[in-house]
């Protein structure tokens, strides 16, 4: 199937390059966007996490494992950001907001861990959380986990990356749009061209190319292509003229021939 002629212009395949160009560049700027969005919030829910770890730590080298524990029941209800397990060293949950350590291996501490909290909606129906967390040893042999819900921070990341392909995409249709508009008007300009010299190919000398007075390129190569057809004009003239003189003044000669 033939494309229309409009999409076959020079002007047009120009601008999809330009938009495919444009197109790999914000790509890797989405790609650099998300990643260092994604990674501060990350950093900063790391950093939340590790403060609450010290101070519950602090706690228990202060007052020991009830401290700790007593704390864990208040800082829960108090509706904190974070998600917490006190263990005993065998892994046997002594208080917390999670029911058991996301991590496999209890005793693979210090660790860190990126995982999935249960809540409910407000119809009651199950929903999955994510969720990042870390897990120490505190001095007597008991473990200590501290997490926090990172739902938001993912949200809000996911929130900046569709923008960021939403104005992508405007451009990328605006772009087109200019394309169709810039190859029309290009087209439109080299068909008075074309005209001109398809014109002059089949015998019409007096045929000129139209000046829009826009004073661009298409504008000067329509006058030097007038000015052009006006020197040749002249010339086919002045060749024309000279035959006229050269067959009259034949004609007497030849006539006096023939009459011998």
């Amino acid at each position: 199937m033939r494309l229309p002629r409009l999409f076959r212009t020079t002007p047009f395949r120009l601008t999809l390059l330009f938009l495919a160009l444009f197109g790999a560049a914000a790509s890797a700027f989405l790609a650099y966007i998300y990643v260092a969005t994604a990674g501060e919030a990350t950093r900063r829910t790391d950093q939340d996490i590790t403060r609450e770890m010290n101070s519950l730590i602090a706690a228990y080298d202060r007052a020991g494992v009830d401290a700790v524990n007593q704390s864990l029941i208040e800082r829960a209800a108090s509706e904190r950001p974070f998600l917490y397990l006190l263990m005993k060293p065998d892994g046997t949950r002594i208080s917390g907001s999670i029911a058991e350590s996301p991590l496999e291996d209890i005793n693979d501490v210090p660790a860190r861990a990126s995982f999935s909290v249960t809540d409910l909606d407000v119809q009651g129906r199950p929903i999955k959380h994510p969720a990042r967390g870390f897990q120490e040893h505190l001095r007597g042999g008991e473990i200590l986990f501290v997490g926090a819900d990172v739902s938001e921070d993912q949200a809000y990341v996911g929130k900046i990356v569709n923008a960021l392909r939403g104005a992508g995409t405007l451009v990328v249709v605006l772009g087109l749009l200019g394309g169709v508009l810039v190859s029309r008007n290009v087209s439109r300009s080299m068909a008075g061209l074309t005209d001109v010299v398809t014109a002059v190919r089949n015998g019409d000398l007096a045929a000129r190319a139209p000046v829009r007075g826009t004073r661009d390129e298409f504008d000067e190569l329509a006058e030097g292509l007038n000015e052009m057809l006006d020197r040749l004009e002249r010339s086919m003239a002045g060749h024309r003229h000279a035959g006229d003189a050269i067959a009259h003044d034949l004609r007497s000669p030849l006539t006096r021939l023939r009459a011998r």
